[in-house]
C-alpha cells in the first residue's frame, strides 16, 4: 500500500485502493482498510516489523489505525508512547480483544487528561455518546419487513425504552 501510494503520487500507478481492490481481488472496503494501515505503521514502526514477521495480524494493525485516526494530537502522542505495551498485548490477544483494549486505553487517556484539566468527564462522555448516536432504517427486500437499528446515549436510550414500554 505504501509503495502504491508513492507511485500514485508521481502518476505512475493508480491509487492504492484501486490496485488493492479489484486487481488485488479484494473488496473496495478491504482495500481501504489495508490502505489505512500505512499511517499506523508509519506512526508505530514496531507494529510494521511484527506484522512482517508474522507475530501479529493485519487486524491488530487495523485496530491501531482506527484509534489513531480518531484522536487529537495529545492523545495520539500518549498512544504512541504506549507502543511497546500495545505490541505486547497484540502478540498475546485475539484481534477483537486487542481492538477493545485499544479503545479502552483511548477512553482512559481522555478521562485522565480531562481529570487533570478539571473537566467533567461524565458530561463530556455523555456529550460524546450523544454525538455518536445513530439511526439506521431499511426494508428487507425479500420479506418486506421494516428494520430499525438505533444507537443512543444512555439518557435518550432510557427515554426511548420507556416510550416503547408505555406504548
Amino acid at each position: 500500500a505504501r509503495r502504491t501510494r508513492e507511485l500514485a503520487s508521481h502518476g505512475s500507478a493508480e491509487p492504492a485502493e484501486s490496485l488493492l481492490g479489484d486487481d488485488g481481488q479484494r473488496s473496495s472496503k478491504e482495500a481501504v482498510i489495508i490502505d489505512k494501515r500505512v499511517p499506523a505503521c508509519d506512526a508505530m514502526p514496531e507494529f510494521e516489523a511484527a506484522l512482517a514477521a508474522g507475530e501479529i495480524s493485519g487486524g491488530h494493525v487495523d485496530a491501531v489505525a482506527a484509534v489513531l485516526q480518531g484522536v487529537d494530537d495529545e492523545i495520539r502522542s500518549a498512544l504512541l508512547s504506549e507502543q511497546d505495551r500495545l505490541l505486547a498485548a497484540a502478540r498475546r490477544e485475539r484481534v477483537e480483544q486487542f481492538h477493545t483494549g485499544c479503545r479502552d486505553l483511548v477512553r482512559f487517556l481522555i478521562a485522565q487528561r480531562d481529570a487533570a484539566n478539571g473537566g467533567d468527564t461524565e458530561a463530556a462522555e455523555l456529550e460524546q455518546q450523544r454525538a455518536a448516536s445513530k439511526l439506521k432504517q431499511w426494508v428487507d427486500t425479500q420479506t418486506g419487513m421494516h428494520h430499525t437499528h438505533v444507537e443512543l446515549d444512555p439518557v435518550r436510550g432510557a427515554k426511548l425504552s420507556k416510550a416503547i414500554r408505555d406504548h
